[in-house]
C-alpha cells in the first residue's frame, strides 16, 4: 500500500519497478521512433539555400608559433575545408 506520505517522484519508481514490462515496451516504442527521426533528418554539409561560397574561420592557439599553428592548425582544417563543393576561396594566416 502505498504511504500518504510518499512524494510523486517515489510513486512514480514505485510504479516503474512494479511494471517492468511496460517500461520495456515504452523504451523500446522510443527507441523506434527516434530511430525513425534520425533517418528522416537530412544532413548536409552546407545547408541548402546558403549563398556565397567563402568560409572565413579565426582558429588561435595561444602560445604556439606561426610554423607550428599552421602545421597542426591551418593545414588540417584546409583539408577538410577542400571537400566542400562550390567553395571558391580559402584563405588562412597565421600569426
Amino acid at each position: 500500500m502505498p504511504d500518504s506520505q510518499d512524494t510523486a517522484l517515489v510513486r512514480f519508481f514505485r510504479a516503474l519497478v512494479q511494471h517492468p514490462i511496460g517500461v520495456l515496451m515504452i523504451s523500446i516504442a522510443l527507441l523506434g521512433m527516434s530511430t525513425i527521426a534520425a533517418k528522416r533528418i537530412p544532413l548536409e554539409l552546407v545547408p541548402a539555400g546558403l549563398t556565397g561560397s567563402r568560409i572565413s574561420i579565426n582558429a588561435g592557439w595561444e602560445g604556439a608559433n606561426p610554423i607550428e599553428l599552421e602545421q597542426k592548425v591551418l593545414k588540417p582544417l584546409e583539408k577538410e575545408l577542400r571537400s566542400i563543393s562550390n567553395l571558391e576561396e580559402i584563405v588562412s594566416w597565421a600569426s
